[in-house]
Parts: structure tokens; sequence; C-alpha cells
């Protein structure tokens, strides 16, 4: 019979979930969102500052990387692992792509970009990673735009 729910499960505004999960605004399993950097990078240096176009398909591409040196950016922008990266900018096929950091190496991220930082008692960084990739790309496939 349709519209039943089997044991374990309930009803919610957004479908069946299991009967121990809860549902929450996306706002409060979030512990932080933060512009990214907007001092010059250099194409020599310590620590690599991550831009847009090192996001691609949910991971980050290591290669045409800029640096910086800058202690007191370094210390603002630090990324930890499981930092998920959010292009906040640029044509409508690639404002909304996400990657995660999972601490690959020492790296600070650009000001088009923007830093989420979740609580992992609560979420998955990995789990909001896709799930916000596989809405862009809804988003774009309705409006008939291609990236």
């Amino acid at each position: 019979m349709k519209g039943e729910v089997k044991p374990g499960y309930k009803q919610t505004e957004v479908g069946v979930i299991p009967e121990d999960w809860e549902l929450v605004p996306l706002r409060q399993l979030i512990l932080s969102v933060e512009y990214g950097s907007s001092a010059k990078s250099n194409v020599k240096g310590d620590i690599p500052v991550l831009r847009m176009g090192n996001l691609q398909d949910g991971e980050l591409n290591w290669s045409d990387l800029v640096y910086t040196n800058d202690e007191s950016e370094i210390e603002k922008y630090a990324l930890d692992p499981g930092d998920v990266l959010f292009n906040r900018t640029n044509t409508i096929g690639l404002v909304g792509k996400t990657s995660i950091y999972r601490g690959e190496r020492p790296a600070i991220f650009a000001g088009y970009l923007i830093r989420i930082r979740v609580d992992p008692s609560r979420l998955d960084s990995e789990y909001l990673n896709v799930g916000v990739q596989v809405a862009q790309a809804w988003s774009v496939f309705l409006q008939g735009h291609h990236p």
C-alpha cells in the first residue's frame, strides 16, 4: 500500500527517513562560512592558494597553483581536513561547485571561494560535498546550461 511507512522509519516533509534521524536546517550543522584571502598570490612560495580552477569534480586539482608566504594570511585562511570549498562566482555552470580539502598538504583558499566548516559530530563533510554537487548539477541541468 502506497504511503505506508516501514517499521524503523518515519514520514517527514522531505520524505521517509530512519526514525533516529533528525530533520534540521543545514545552518544548524555548520560551524562557520568564510570568504577566502584577497591578498595577491605569487608563482612561487611555501603555501598553495587554492582557487576556482582547483575545484574539479568534488576533488582538489593540485596543478596550476599560486602561492603565499604571508604568515597572517596563512594563519587566517589555513584549511583543515574536512573543509568544504564552495565556488561563489563565475558562470551559472560553475557557481556552486564544491571540493573537499582532506589535508593533502598545507594550503589556504582564495577570495572567490567560500570555506564551509561543519560540526563533524552532526554532519559528515564528505556528505555535504557530494550533496551540494548533486544540487548544483540539477540546477544547471534544469536551466539548460552546461559548464
